[in-house]
């Protein structure tokens, strides 16, 4: 902390002072510039055999780190290869729902409730290793089609359970009890 150190009292800061700070601290970020490309190729050492979302979540505990412009350098081959592949992932999870039964409801329903949640994951922790490029855009995406086809199941869901009514011929209530006896309205 030496450049800080010629500054003197930090807590008499003002409007006047602030080139001076702003000088103490390029300064500082200069002398640390080689610490860090060193902690980044250390990291960059670590996570180098894992991959996918698992690269994520271990990168998530970094990210105080990666907004480091010396470690970003070192570490920008892995976060954009870690980029590309969470499009990939993205893709698959999408083509998912696509290929998900609509016939069982309630799975289907699950299903793309699922992988909307799994997409704010990716979003979220996407968002705090600032992981720019196709990937916000690519969750957004999955997470709107996914709210998209629940809604389409269950209106159907809905639908079907209508006609399964009218077809039956339901009244009002299915069972009622008239003169002490329990009734089961059909038509």
């Amino acid at each position: 902390f030496a450049p800080f150190v010629a500054f003197g009292d930090v807590f008499l800061a003002s409007k006047y002072t602030d080139e001076k700070w702003e000088k103490a601290k390029r300064h500082y970020e200069k002398s640390i510039a080689g610490v860090e490309a060193s902690v980044g190729t250390d990291l960059k050492r670590k996570v180098d055999s894992i991959s996918g979302l698992t690269l994520l979540s271990s990168l998530r505990r970094y990210s105080n780190l990666l907004r480091r412009p010396s470690v970003r350098k070192v570490m920008q081959p892995v976060l954009d290869a870690l980029e590309k592949a969470i499009v990939e992932l993205l893709g698959d999870m999408e083509a998912s729902v696509d290929n998900v039964s609509e016939d069982d409801k309630v799975n289907s329903i699950t299903v793309a409730r699922q992988v909307a949640s799994k997409g704010r994951s990716i979003k979220e922790s996407a968002r705090e290793i600032n992981l720019g490029g196709d990937v916000p855009g690519a969750c957004d995406e999955l997470i709107d089609k996914c709210g998209r086809f629940e809604k389409h199941t269950f209106s159907s869901w809905i639908e079907d359970a209508e006609d399964a009514n009218a077809t039956v011929g339901l009244n009002d209530q299915l069972m009622g009890i008239k003169d002490g006896l329990l009734e089961v309205n059909y038509d």
